[in-house]
């Protein structure tokens, strides 16, 4: 075994090309049962999304990619059939039914979008959430598809998803909420009888004003199943005959914050007399899999090498889930009573070796409330650190804010500690995977608990004596962007890295899509009403004591967080005579796509750092100017 060289943190040569963590395997997104057929999504080189199978690989033409816009983030984009696969097509957002390798169009409505659907084999009909623009604005709705026709069967509400029918056709449910809300935060299941050919009636709503309901799903006896969090985590409740009845009694959560569709996290399986379901579980922020016994709530965790779950599908007595390791890439994995296989093929390591495992750790916020983190240290096949030397640490935000950072393998958190930089990623308050009360302590007071907690993260490993206070450094994109530009203020961190971040609360208010139009009514207070409030926690109004060096990407197609915010805030920051970049990418929205802008974004974040903390390549200069690139 080769003895490690001893060299300084944070300027390791990476063990292997940035290229070639983007030229990796395709990533199966969104796996399917269908009639004993799985398919799944994956990532073409292009960037585009195709649907592939078992059966074949690429089902789709070259011309068609599969990707729905609907509330602005899509998710599951196609649906298997009796009819053939459809698909919701990306250039033009329309559905098509793939029939013999020929696209055949089955939506009717120019400019509308798609997404979430189910099929009815009794009546051969499509069942999707439907978004389109009107003379009001936008507008869902759900409806059905079937022989040429497109009938409204939900509306009033201004956002839809989950349309399922029952095993009989007789039946339609579906979760609704409106604005401010977050279908988190507040969701209804609405339950709709078919009174006629395309005409239904709604029977029963189910739901609080504090409550919100995930996942309905029909079982084969017709008994309604679904998810809510009435309780303080996300149970299993059945309705049958009129009657709501819980199911489970746990403190872990069933169900995710759905940002995408399809983010299904059980099904049933009929592997034996007695009904159970499999599910994905959230406990103190692991995840694990379990079986459920219907009848009795009870749970038998399944014990499989693996630190987490993302996405399950069940049929019959085949469970497929995409499975999430530390040592290695997502992986879908075939599960047969107590053993598992790889259907696709056992993962090829992805990196040579040196592989950083992540140590769960938890703090104490400044409010004396609990904290919780996964704590990277720097690792590389062939280096060592300078004897008595501390690593640069690199605080991750991550984005939501209403999400988690799994304990699972990553490109983006190797990079950096294959390089000699220790990387803490905080599960702040108003994470998910902790419970509600965990998840609504942020209500109120985003941009105050987030940072606070990020701070007092970081500051902890400093009190451990595992960090360099000196070299520390804050990212996050998104929302997590916003957290980390908030931090500036605070002067603990050296330098900040913000990926399409929010910098104006106000502007947002008004320029954000509309999913996301109220979210900040919970996480901040009402506008205008709240007006003062919202400059208080802009970072671009506090660009004067904004402190360390700042590192602006963004995207110029970005409609959730349009790239003036960052233009905005570079100009300020300018003025006040900062230490800033800014670098723009025009054919990228929110949430860069391409494998080049990727690995162009990560090669300029390692440079700033080596300049910042004086690494590699000798002091900070602080008097260069970096000027928008595009």
């Amino acid at each position: 075994m080769m003895q490690k060289q001893e060299k300084s943190y944070g300027t390791w040569p990476l063990p292997y090309s940035v290229g070639e963590i983007f030229s990796s395997a395709d990533q199966v997104l969104f796996p399917r049962l269908y009639q004993g057929t799985l398919y799944w999504m994956e990532r073409r080189e292009t960037g585009e999304t195709t649907v592939s199978s078992t059966q074949e690989k690429d089902l789709l033409p070259p011309e068609y990619a599969a990707r729905s816009e609907v509330h602005g983030y899509g998710g599951i984009a196609y649906l298997p059939s009796s009819r053939g696969l459809v698909f919701s097509n990306a250039e033009d957002q329309k559905l098509y039914v793939l029939e013999k390798e020929r696209c055949v169009p089955l939506s009717q409505m120019e400019g509308a979008r798609y997404a979430d659907g189910c099929y009815d084999p009794t009546s051969d009909a499509f069942y999707y959430v439907r978004e389109h623009r009107t003379q009001e604005g936008e507008k869902s709705m759900v409806v059905l598809l079937a022989r040429g026709e497109e009938l409204v069967v939900a509306s009033g509400y201004e956002f839809y998803s989950h349309p399922r029918c029952s095993p009989d056709g007789k039946f339609l449910a579906c979760l609704a909420w409106n604005l401010p809300y977050m279908p988190w935060q507040r969701a209804s299941l609405l339950l709709y009888k078919k009174e006629g050919e395309g005409r239904f009636v709604l029977e029963r709503k189910i739901g609080s004003s504090r409550e919100a309901i995930f996942q309905p799903e029909f079982a084969e006896d017709g008994t309604l199943y679904f998810l809510s969090d009435r309780s303080g985590y996300a149970n299993l409740y059945r309705y049958c005959k009129g009657v709501v009845a819980r199911v489970t009694k746990g403190t872990w959560d069933l169900a995710r914050a759905p940002w995408v569709f399809g983010l299904d996290t059980y099904g049933f399986l009929q592997e034996r007399k007695e009904k159970v379901i499999v599910s994905i579980l959230q406990e103190k922020g692991s995840t694990f899999l379990g079986k459920i016994c219907l009848k009795t709530g009870s749970l038998e965790k399944c014990d499989f090498p693996f630190s987490g779950y993302t996405q399950i599908t069940v049929e019959g007595g085949q469970i497929y889930a995409l499975a999430t390791h530390e040592q290695n890439v997502p992986a879908l994995i075939k599960i047969k009573k107590a053993s598992f296989t790889y259907p696709l093929g056992r993962p090829k390591a992805p990196l040579p070796s040196g592989i950083s495992n992540g140590e769960r750790i938890v703090f104490s916020t400044r409010d004396a409330q609990e904290c919780f983190g996964l704590f990277y240290l720097p690792s590389h096949p062939q280096y060592l650190g300078d004897p008595g030397a501390k690593p640069p640490l690199l605080v991750k935000v991550h984005s939501g804010p209403t999400s988690m950072h799994e304990q699972s393998f990553s490109y983006e958190t190797q990079f950096w500690t294959s390089q000699g930089f220790a990387y803490l990623v905080v599960n702040y308050r108003g994470s998910t995977g902790f419970g509600k009360r965990y998840r609504e302590a942020l209500d109120g007071f985003w941009g105050i608990r987030d940072v606070e907690d990020c701070i007092d993260g970081a500051l902890y490993l400093v009190d451990k004596g595992r960090v360099d206070p000196k070299r520390m450094a804050i990212r996050g994109s998104s929302s997590g962007g916003f957290t980390a530009l908030s931090a500036a203020r605070e002067g603990v961190f050296q330098a900040v890295v913000s990926y399409y971040g929010i910098a104006d609360l106000e502007e947002l208010s008004s320029t954000t899509h509309r999913f996301e139009r109220g979210y900040n009514e919970t996480l901040i207070g009402p506008y205008p009403k709240q007006k003062q409030v919202y400059q208080e926690r802009s970072p671009l109004h506090h660009a004067a004591r904004m402190g360390g060096s700042i590192l602006l990407f963004h995207g110029e197609k970005d409609l959730v967080v349009p790239s003036t915010q960052s233009q905005s805030l570079y100009e300020a920051l300018k003025k006040e005579g900062k230490d800033v970049e800014l670098h723009l990418f025009a054919e990228e929205g929110h949430g860069f796509r391409k494998p080049a802008t990727k690995q162009s974004a990560w090669e300029i974040e390692r440079s700033f750092y080596q300049r910042v903390f004086g690494l590699a390549q000798g002091a900070p200069d602080r008097k260069k100017d970096f000027s928008p690139s595009l």
